[in-house]
């Protein structure tokens, strides 16, 4: 390593230099040694790395946003910019084929490490630009061996799915289980404050992370035209980014793409991780980017829809497509339609379903319904002036001023004097997150582009609406303002999103509502806000009700008159109807298939029931979830009351004498069940065999002793219930038909229990010992019996020499020889 490599190594590692000092000092040293670059790309790019990252403790992006230091926030900015010194020499490395790296298994998707098992699945993952010529064979599959840049993406697009639940265990340790669940790798991550949500005593109003997300989609994805393409054979760094992003942040275990059709097995289930916070927050930003654009010369002026091209400008995600394949959309959908977009928001719509019907209770939903309403609502929300209304009783809140419209006190984190805040933009606006700033829209060149990009931050709102500590002051403005403000919804303007999304809209909103009404029982407050953050996106645009309830009328009639008999359709929609029922399969299809299921989902047409009158439909869940809220603050079942009112048919299902007031004995039957609970009703209540993992058992064990004792009861006939009348005709059989009538099985997992392994190790350990101890014995003894036999042949011998005369003389020191002398015969004298 050269001297100047060495240093730099040494102020990368030092603890007592500001960040701003050590980015600086980086960015002088490569735009100093730009033709020398294998001394840091060899030694100081993978520390450099685990730095800004943090691997085993905190990161230098968090501890920017953790403590509000405009200099290092500028340095960072400028530094890992797309423009900046870092990003010319990775490019510079990569051209050369200076160096690559070998990127760990454990922080892939479940998808990814599936692939990298099978042949087929490594032919598959060569398609993906990211992986492309990357995969190289080693002693147990393949190993991923990655240039500068894609090295540097895969651990950009990993920050956000680190846990907080964490240990301080070394995750670049070499052992690893054969496929590592990215739960289990992110457990390894210490507890990183200042992510992507401000903490309690932070003033940075935007993570570095989303700033440079913003930038890297601006340069690299360009949506006047399409992305610049690469070089022959290689992909754009718009593909390269845009695929890894889609593969770290959209897929899951349970792809259908994993489905073996030589294989009958069925995978074991896998238990749902909801999404972190810090994952959603940067959805929100591709979302964002995706489907509207925010202009910095017309601040006051509305966002515009980003699709809005006859070209489209996103490259085609090479992840295996999900459902039946989707034909393009009518014209007038412009590059929504189209299969880029559409394969994107497939993904989105997948991974946002199985979401919703999959949350935790115990988790907050704020942060997936400012995802949801960044996609569904991306022209944001415009106030609605209204007459003064009194305060809630008993609550001590002032009236509200005379223009205070229905959205700011629905959007309002917590009451206050001051004049109220103008609605940002987009649907953030709608769960307290804020718009993409209109410095990062441009991406400027660094470094003009990290002092817009953090001039920008200042005045921007953070993504976690727990921690607001109000309004800011570049959000407010005054009344005649807000009177003014030019509507957000314009139809002509957003009618190819919404046509093209439909899904989005009359399939998960349905699915939102159960979903608020499951967890209204135990936070009824809470439910009732976020219900009305969703509803009122609808009441301040009443040409979307329109548009949406036209279409749905339209869908309506063309399903039950059979769309597929190729009947004549009339009505505004005509031409794109065919393609609408065709999307909603295709995305019903494919959000519900999983590598689990032996068969493909039936490809039904779902019904859209969002304005219907029915039990499923919008009025009647909203009605169902107002009459649940028990204890529910009054201005909150107001406020749903009111956002609900004109474009639902809430009036015609007529009022209940119970929804202004709920009676609480509708609570008393739920308290008295808590009440009467006991330990047992804790225990798992479906099969013990598939119960989920627990913290003494092994994750990877466990799944191989469930898998044997399935096989096991399958062999044995045990996994199916007896039938009535059923004879054996054997002895087997009958001891089969006894254990199958008792609920025998055969049931290994106690092997894979921490507790049961020690056991049996302790015990092969002490019969081990005990056989040794025996063997020692067993030699001792046998030595010497054997010595004493030997001298008791020996006293034989001398006793039958010296009692029977022989020619050869017995020789006393040498008892195995005789003597060769004849004996003389003996001379008498007479």
């Amino acid at each position: 390593m050269s001297r100047s490599a060495q240093d730099l190594l040494d102020v990368i590692n030092s603890t007592n230099r500001s960040i701003a000092d050590k980015c600086q000092t980086i960015d002088r040293y490569l735009s100093g040694n730009s033709d020398n670059l294998r001394g840091f790309f060899e030694n100081c790019f993978p520390v450099l790395v685990k730095c800004i990252f943090g691997y085993d403790r905190a990161g230098w992006i968090s501890e920017i946003s953790k403590t509000n230091q405009a200099n290092d926030f500028k340095a960072i900015v400028q530094l890992l910019g797309p423009s900046g010194n870092l990003f010319a020499a990775m490019n510079l490395a990569d051209n050369e084929g200076l160096i690559q790296y070998v990127f760990p298994e454990g922080p892939l998707p479940v998808l990814t490490q599936i692939f990298l098992r099978s042949e087929t699945g490594q032919k598959e993952l060569d398609r993906w630009p990211q992986y492309h010529g990357c995969l190289v064979p080693a002693y147990a599959g393949k190993r991923i061996h990655l240039k500068t840049l894609q090295y540097f993406l895969l651990w950009t697009a990993f920050y956000v799915l680190r846990t907080a639940h964490t240990s301080s265990s070394d995750v670049m340790g070499p052992r690893a289980p054969h496929i590592t669940r990215l739960g289990h790798f992110k457990q390894s991550f210490p507890q990183l404050p200042g992510k992507l949500g401000k903490g309690p005593h932070q003033s940075v109003r935007c993570h570095p992370y989303q700033t440079l997300l913003q930038m890297y989609l601006s340069r690299f994805l360009p949506r006047a035209a399409a992305a610049p393409p690469g070089k022959p054979g290689q992909p754009s760094h718009g593909e390269l980014l845009f695929s890894v992003l889609l593969e770290f942040w959209l897929t899951d275990g349970e792809d259908p793409a994993l489905r073996d059709p030589k294989d009958s097995r069925l995978a074991p289930p896998l238990p749902y991780e909801a999404p972190t916070p810090d994952l959603l927050a940067a959805l929100q930003e591709v979302v964002r980017y995706s489907v509207a654009v925010h202009d910095a010369d017309r601040s006051q002026q509305p966002p515009r829809w980003a699709q809005a091209t006859a070209r489209s400008w996103l490259p085609q995600p090479p992840l295996p497509q999900l459902g039946p394949p989707q034909q393009p959309g009518p014209p007038r959908l412009m590059a929504a339609g189209q299969l880029p977009f559409q394969s994107f928001a497939k993904r989105l719509y997948r991974f946002m379903r199985r979401a919703i019907t999959k949350w935790p209770e115990q988790q907050a939903i704020g942060p997936l319904l400012t995802l949801y309403l960044a996609y569904i609502a991306p022209w944001g929300v415009a106030s609605v002036p209204e007459a003064s209304k009194p305060g809630a009783q008993g609550t001590g809140r002032p009236a509200a001023p005379p223009r205070q419209g229905l959205v700011h006190r629905v959007l309002r984190d917590k009451p206050t004097s001051s004049s109220p805040r103008s609605v940002p933009a987009a649907a953030a606006a709608a769960a307290a997150a804020p718009p993409v700033p209109a410095a990062a829209a441009a991406a400027p060149p660094v470094p003009a582009a990290a002092a817009a990009a953090a001039a920008a931050c200042t005045s921007r709102m953070p993504a976690n609406q727990d921690q607001q500590e109000g309004p800011h002051p570049s959000r407010t403005v005054s009344h005649d303002k807000e009177a003014s403000y030019v509507p957000q919804f314009q139809l002509g303007q957003w009618e190819g999103h919404i046509l093209s999304s439909l899904p989005f809209y009359m399939l998960l909103l349905p699915l939102l509502l159960e979903l608020i009404k499951s967890r209204v029982s135990s936070q009824a407050t809470k439910a009732l806000q976020d219900l009305a953050k969703v509803l009122v996106v609808f009441k301040t645009a009443p040409e979307l009700c329109n548009l949406l309830q036209a279409v749905e009328e339209e869908y309506r009639r063309a399903r039950e008159g059979g769309l597929h008999q190729r009947t004549r359709l009339d009505g505004l929609y005509a031409d794109v109807l065919p393609w609408i029922q065709s999307q909603a399969v295709v995305f019903e299809t494919g959000a519900k298939a999983s590598c689990r299921d032996a068969h493909t989902a039936s490809a039904e047409h779902p019904a859209f029931v969002l304005f219907s009158k029915g039990e499923q439909g919008g009025a009647a869940q909203v009605r169902s979830i107002l009459n649940r809220a028990v204890g529910a603050d009054a201005d909150a079942v107001t406020q749903v009351e009111e956002c609900a009112s004109g474009w639902l048919p809430m009036e015609q299902l007529g009022r209940g004498a119970q929804q202004h007031a709920p009676q609480a004995p509708q609570a008393l039957p739920s308290y008295q069940t808590v009440k009467k609970g006991s330990w047992g009703q804790l225990h798992f209540k479906g099969d013990p065999i598939d119960r989920p993992p627990t913290s003494r058992e092994w994750p990877w064990l466990m799944h191989h002793m469930v898998a044997l004792s399935k096989w096991a009861n399958a062999r044995l006939g045990l996994d199916k219930p007896p039938d009535d009348g059923e004879i054996a005709e054997t002895h087997i059989k009958e001891i089969q038909l006894w254990m199958r009538r008792n609920g025998y099985r055969v049931n290994l997992r106690w092997l894979a229990e921490v507790q049961t392994l020690s056991w049996i190790c302790l015990t092969v350990l002490v019969l081990w010992l005990f056989c040794l101890f025996c063997s020692w014995v067993s030699g001792f003894t046998s030595d010497s019996d054997m010595q004493h036999h030997n001298i008791g042949s020996l006293e034989v011998q001398r006793h039958y020499a010296s009692s029977q005369p022989s020619t050869r003389h017995f020789d006393p020191h040498r008892p195995t020889t005789y003597s060769s002398q004849p004996v003389q015969d003996a001379h008498v004298d007479f």
